[in-house]
């Protein structure tokens, strides 16, 4: 018994309680600070993430998945010219400061009918209290423009023959009317 009890009081001068406290803090306080560190990162990783501009258009999935549609910039564009604060990413800013000068002089119940008529000119007829409407609409392209077309002219046309039977009847503006 003696051996032994002096084997632990020998034990006892090299690992106090002391020391090993002392240890263990350390330890406990780098601990803190690699996970505290990994925490700021991690925030900062996520709200990069979240702040970052993220545009998303296409509707149309199921022909060309990857790609942006002519036809769906001029859909969203058109609409842009009527709502109070158009976007910039889709409108040149001489067309905004235009419609701040003046503003659209009808009101657009529903697009009808879109279709590509060269590389950057779409038509658009569209349901208005007055009747249909024909515009053509002409877009910028550049990679560096977050949907790569930007709406710099719209201009009105003749609504051609074949497109005066399009049914309008039921067509519902956008405060439910008929």
């Amino acid at each position: 018994m003696k051996g032994e009890e002096k084997a632990i009081s020998g034990l006892q001068d090299k690992f106090s309680f002391d020391d090993f406290k002392e240890d263990i803090l350390k330890e406990n306080n780098l601990f803190k600070k690699i996970v505290g560190t990994s925490l700021i990162f991690f925030i900062l990783a996520v709200f990069l993430l979240l702040a970052k501009d993220q545009y998303v258009v296409s509707t149309y999935k199921k022909v060309l998945p990857n790609s942006i549609h002519l036809e769906e910039i001029c859909d969203i564009a058109f609409k842009n010219l009527f709502i109070t604060n158009p976007s910039e990413h889709l409108i040149h800013k001489s067309i905004i400061k235009d419609l701040e000068k003046s503003p659209m002089d009808f009101d657009l119940i529903k697009v009808l009918k879109i279709f590509k008529v060269d590389g950057r000119i779409c038509q658009v007829i569209v349901k208005t209290e007055s009747g249909l409407r024909s515009f053509l609409v002409e877009f910028d392209y550049k990679n560096s423009y977050p949907f790569f077309y930007k709406l710099i002219a719209a201009t009105e046309v003749a609504v051609y023959e074949h497109f005066q039977g399009l049914d309008t009847t039921n067509v519902v503006n956008d405060k439910g009317d008929l």
